[in-house]
């Protein structure tokens, strides 16, 4: 009796157990369950043959990315829910991992979303599983990209400023040994009566000619300052553009203009006719034989300054766009395309320095603006460009005061020795006494010592230890009666400007030249 009861105990706390172990077992598979259905990522678990990869388990939310519930792809076949091609890549998946008894990670692309899967096989039964989980990584993969395109153009942006300073630099110190070159050769000229000399000494003008010119376009690459900007439209600017390189294009050059009525913009005509002129010359030279140049412009507000590719400020702007339907480039000449003295064109031969484009990123640039080119081999090459609506209202022409005659000297404010002797040089073959200065506070020394026997100052702007900015507010300081003429070898740009308004007599450019200097100084001390 005894052990026959131990017996029917035993089995009695052996059926206990199995019912807990059992209880245990479909809890496990109800949380397992559970947790597959309503995973906030989507997974899944399949048996996977060479034929076919079939769904046994899938989280609900795959109706985000299939437009299926969970629960309606169990049973189903890779092929029954995906297209064609990527249920084919996805079964191929699948058996690498079963087979290889392995865990794959791979990334796909789906009704335009990006998706990021693991994948590890599971032994059972000898049956071939595997699970796994899908992540939805779109918006990372956006947001990398931005950031990928940002450091690009934060990395091209640096790379054009430091090849702009480096540009600017050395243009600035090239235009004032030039200024030393056309000074010296024009006073040789003046005074030379051998004809065959007088050739000699026009040629070297010429060729010195040339190259300030290029020192021009270089300091424009720098973005050293912009001219006399005034309110400007850009349609009739265009229309005059084409007008002019209408007689020397291709009969079979189509030329479309779309050009809507934009607002104004604040600018200096010439630096920005200089810019269309360029990027029309481009696209002419990338359709030797025929196409289509199309010219658009519009206006618009960028609301999203932050993001890649423009790097302006909110507001609104006008975009001109030049497009062609030439060669296009490759990618690398597309990156290098505004960097001074690049050039694509066969050297022996070729119509350009290089500089054209590099000059109309600094000039755009220094309009507050942005440049950009879109490009790709047989589609041509589109530019865009982008400068802020104007502020200012149509100005008003005004008549510059003009000194009456006087006599005396004349004080040169020079920091660059050779412009300095050249200058003296220049005045005194046109009989002035010279009084030199090396830079801006030695020149308000003289000033102050010498001002009542003065006809004019000759005072540059760039220069150590006082600019010729702060050196103009102390000559007006002691004495307004004496004019003071700006000597600059940037244009009249906004600080030039500022100083005329402020009272300045007038402007020379550098280099010097006999004619510009005796015209200067005869307005402000003959009257004109």
């Amino acid at each position: 009796v005894y052990i026959l009861k131990e017996k029917i105990n035993s089995e009695q706390e052996l059926r206990l157990s199995y019912k807990k172990s059992e209880e245990k077992l479909r809890e496990s598979n109800t949380l397992l369950s559970l947790f597959i259905h309503h995973s906030p990522i989507y997974t899944y678990i399949k048996e996977v043959t060479p034929t076919e990869s079939r769904v046994l388990e899938a989280s609900e939310n795959f109706e985000q990315m299939a437009g299926i519930k969970g629960s309606n792809i169990v049973g189903k076949t890779m092929a029954e829910v995906f297209p064609a091609d990527l249920a084919a890549n996805i079964l191929a998946d699948d058996l690498a991992v079963v087979s290889g008894k392995k865990t794959l990670e791979v990334q796909e692309e789906f009704a335009g979303r990006t998706y990021t899967s693991i994948k590890f096989p599971i032994v059972r039964s000898g049956r071939s599983l595997l699970a796994g989980f899908t992540i939805d990584i779109t918006e990372r993969k956006e947001a990398e990209e931005t950031n990928r395109l940002l450091a690009l153009e934060k990395s091209h942006t640096q790379k054009m400023d430091s090849l702009g300073s480096l540009a600017g630099g050395v243009a600035h110190d090239f235009n004032n040994m030039l200024s030393g070159v056309m000074g010296y050769a024009d006073l040789l000229l003046s005074g030379e009566e051998d004809p065959k000399r007088q050739k000699y000494l026009r040629s070297i003008m010429a060729a010195a000619s040339r190259s300030a010119d290029l020192t021009q376009k270089l300091l424009a690459f720098g973005r050293r300052g912009k001219n006399l900007v005034e309110p400007l439209l850009l349609k009739p600017l265009v229309e005059d553009c084409i007008s002019m390189l209408h007689p020397s294009m291709n009969p079979d050059l189509q030329v479309v203009l779309a050009m809507e009525d934009c607002p104004s913009i604040d600018a200096d005509p010439s630096q920005i006719h200089q810019v269309v002129l360029n990027l029309c010359l481009n696209a002419i030279e990338a359709m030797p034989e025929r196409g289509t140049l199309r010219i658009a412009t519009r206006s618009l507000m960028i609301e999203d300054a932050n993001g890649p590719g423009t790097g302006l400020t909110n507001g609104c702007y006008v975009e001109l766009r030049v497009t062609d339907t030439g060669v296009g480039m490759i990618e690398e000449v597309r990156q290098r395309v505004f960097e001074p003295f690049f050039t694509t064109k066969i050297p022996s031969g070729a119509s350009g320095t290089g500089l054209g484009l590099s000059t109309a990123f600094g000039i755009v640039q220094a309009h507050h603006g942005a440049i950009t080119v879109e490009s790709s081999i047989g589609k041509g090459t589109a530019f865009r460009v982008l400068l802020p609506k104007g502020v200012l209202a149509p100005m008003n022409s005004q008549t510059r005061p003009v000194m009456g005659m006087a006599t005396g000297a004349v004080l040169l404010v020079e920091d660059e020795p050779i412009l300095r002797d050249l200058g003296t040089s220049v005045l005194e073959t046109l009989g002035f006494e010279v009084i030199a200065a090396e830079d801006g506070l030695a020149g308000v020394a003289a000033f102050q010592e010498h001002h009542k026997r003065l006809c004019a100052v000759l005072l540059d702007l760039k220069m150590p230890k006082m600019g010729g900015r702060e050196a103009f507010q102390q000559f007006q300081n002691l004495d307004r009666s004496v004019p003071v003429i700006v000597c600059t070898g940037y244009g009249e740009n906004e600080e030039v400007q500022d100083l005329l308004t402020q009272g300045a007599a007038g402007v020379v450019a550098k280099p010097y030249q006999i004619a510009t200097m005796a015209a200067a100084l005869k307005q402000v001390t003959s009257g004109g």
